[in-house]
């Protein structure tokens, strides 16, 4: 009984973690200028299927800093009720309301959206759903898919010659390349030593040193909220003594027997699992899987985005961009600059980012005709080349897609 109370505690205790970066969202939030572009009459920025999300916009800063002040503050309440008391009723109920705020408030505008966003909410739903049973090995295997998820978008020139970061480091020359390909290998393969902590202590706490290193020297790169989120993230294998989700009987000589026999063996593992262990490997391996629809979209997928909205969207490539629109008033014709933005470094050459600014010209300014063109290109190129003609815009009835295809692709 003392035992699983203990584990209880230990369960609450990451709960505790994951209320705590709902609590970060509206310092980063403040921080990134989001009360400015969640205001009335801002230019809009609206994700796929909420053509109308200007429509729920905040009427004063007032009213946004009160909504964010309150969803902090719960997130704090929450954090300290898991903490002190993690199998209360309002414990749970005060995490899933500020989880849901958290939700609606990302849905008004595509730029509240993030990769550690993506991370920290998936955890959390699985927290707020599924028992401890469960929760424990998907965990186990999900957390460090992430990190691996990331180290497999790094297999390319431009992360690893350092021109994704563009002197975002205090490193350079070949320090920067070693140190690159060290944090590839380390999220390929060190990553998954986090569940080797009982039969190699000295494995577990290495890669948490590193983890700490490589965190703490992001935070001149991407910022502070990152760094939180993964802390919070990683501290699950700090409460719970995380194994591989397979069973021992079945782990003894793993290698050998897979590689005499590689159906056999998955089989046996299989079949002795219990359900919490196939649901831990089902929803790890669904999310490695997605990882590749961005490729089988399209091989340019890094330029034109195609996919990455339901996939990982790391810093992996630095994009740069010129997009341009052309519009016509019955003789008369003009070329209308796309505006500066305040964006992430994912998104700021993102086809969705001109998607809706087109949208809005085509509401504010009325044109008899609009043609919009994006060209983009990695820093590590020379050319740019043609990714989006949009010709006739404005007339168009197709829409932004979730999945698949942009229908403005240029061939």
């Amino acid at each position: 009984m003392k035992l699983k109370r203990q584990e209880d505690l230990n369960w609450g205790r990451f709960g505790a973690m994951l209320a705590l970066t709902i609590a970060a969202t509206p310092i980063w939030w403040m921080q990134s200028g989001a009360r400015e572009f969640l205001l009335s009459g801002a230019a809009e920025l609206c994700w796929p299927g909420f053509d109308s999300c200007a429509e729920w916009r905040f009427v004063s800063l007032r009213q946004i800093d009160f909504v964010l002040i309150s969803m902090g503050a719960g997130a704090i309440f929450s954090s300290i009720c898991l903490w002190l008391r993690p199998a209360s009723r309002l414990s749970f109920w005060s995490l899933a309301v500020v989880f849901v705020a958290k939700l609606l408030l990302s849905a008004l505008d595509y730029r509240l959206r993030g990769n550690h966003h993506q991370m920290a909410n998936l955890v959390t739903l699985i927290f707020l759903i599924l028992p401890r049973s469960a929760g424990v090995p998907i965990f186990a295997l999900l957390i460090p898919s992430f990190y691996f998820a990331a180290g497999l978008l790094k297999l390319n020139t431009e992360w690893l010659s350092g021109a994704a970061l563009a002197n975002r480091l205090p490193l350079s020359g070949w320090l920067l390349e070693f140190g690159l390909i060290g944090v590839v290998l380390m999220e390929l393969i060190g990553i998954w030593w986090l569940l080797d902590r009982r039969r190699s202590p000295w494995r577990f706490w290495v890669v948490i040193v590193v983890l700490v290193v490589f965190h703490l020297v992001s935070i001149k790169s991407v910022g502070f909220f990152y760094p939180v989120v993964m802390a919070a993230l990683v501290s699950c294998f700090l409460w719970q003594h995380l194994d591989w989700p397979w069973p021992k009987n079945e782990a003894k000589e793993a290698f050998p027997r897979f590689f005499k026999s590689p159906f056999q063996f998955c089989r046996s593992i299989w079949v002795a699992m219990s359900w919490q262990f196939k649901l831990a490997w089902l929803i790890s391996l669904i999310f490695l899987g997605i990882q590749f629809i961005p490729a089988s979209i399209s091989p340019r997928n890094d330029l034109s985005g195609e996919g990455r909205l339901i996939a990982s969207s790391m810093v992996h490539n630095r994009t740069e961009c010129r997009g341009f629109m052309v519009g016509r008033w019955g003789v008369h014709e003009a070329k209308i600059p796309m505006p500066v933005m305040q964006l992430p470094i994912r998104i700021w050459c993102d086809p969705l980012v001109f998607y809706n600014y087109a949208r809005l010209v085509c509401r504010q300014k009325s044109p008899d005709r609009l043609d919009w063109y994006l060209l983009s290109r990695n820093s590590s190129e020379e050319a740019y080349q043609l990714i989006i003609r949009a010709e006739d815009f404005c007339r168009d009835s197709r829409r932004f897609p979730w999945f698949g295809s942009l229908p403005w692709r240029a061939e």
